[in-house]
């Protein structure tokens, strides 16, 4: 699963006052809140279908084997209550045997499927050092509709939905004017879901990564707006439908 991403944040730091010639931002911790666009690329799989039979039951008390318990017991009516008047007891038990149900997979489909553009958020925790060197962690979400399904019928609607944890190393290329680039990338998890809108989901967790690159816009030194463009992969997932 890979996608593109252009993202938008703002981002605050908190720290020390330096002079200016260090740079034109304050280094230590800073919080930055995020929204972006994106697209998966189209993907191409394979369903398979498993057909399940249900178990059999053979065997116990054959049609005209029993006869009326309170009949049986007639000698002895006077001593048992009048309910057991109503039971049948099996005089010619035959052995009970269940036969557990089969599965049986159906030959792979291939399938096709593409999506929808969609906008998602995030945030981020890091902490920039003086020199430009910046690692965080980064928590996203989005939601794509699914444009074209080779196995959707006409009412079918779907969704994808991505959970991303992505812990990222950045770096600055501060010259001491305002407008400071930077280049980096990350790597972490991604938590994938698959929803239909006849109820039915499944979910599929892997490993994930990304690339970029943009440009911070300082307004103050504790305060920037931040552009940019990130290419983000996962590995393949996989959905189970009970």
């Amino acid at each position: 699963m890979l996608g593109l991403q252009l993202v938008a944040a703002l981002t605050l730091t908190t720290g020390i006052e330096v002079p200016a010639l260090a740079g034109v931002a304050d280094p230590g911790w800073y919080f930055g809140i995020e929204g972006f666009n994106a697209k998966p690329r189209d993907a191409n799989g394979s369903a398979i279908a498993t057909v399940t039979t249900a178990p059999t039951t053979a065997g116990g008390c054959p049609a005209g084997s029993t006869a009326p318990l309170g009949g049986t017991l007639n000698p002895l009516n006077g001593l048992i209550s009048s309910g057991l008047t109503l039971l049948n007891l099996c005089l010619i038990a035959a052995p009970t045997t269940t036969t557990p149900g089969t599965q049986t997979a159906l030959p792979a489909v291939n399938t096709t499927m593409s999506f929808s553009s969609a906008f998602g958020g995030g945030f981020s925790l890091g902490y920039m050092f003086d020199g430009g060197f910046r690692p965080e962690l980064d928590f996203s979400y989005i939601q794509n509709d699914v444009k074209n399904y080779s196995l959707a019928t006409a009412t079918d609607r779907y969704t994808l939905s991505a959970y991303r944890m992505m812990a990222n190393a950045w770096y600055d290329f501060d010259f001491g004017i305002p407008v400071v680039p930077y280049l980096g990338g990350g790597v972490g998890a991604q938590y994938s879901k698959f929803s239909a809108s006849a109820g039915n989901a499944a979910n599929d967790t892997t490993f994930a990564y990304q690339l970029g690159g943009g440009i911070n816009f300082w307004a103050t030194r504790k305060l920037a707006l931040s552009l940019d463009y990130r290419y983000v992969g996962a590995s393949q997932p996989n959905f189970e439908y009970n």
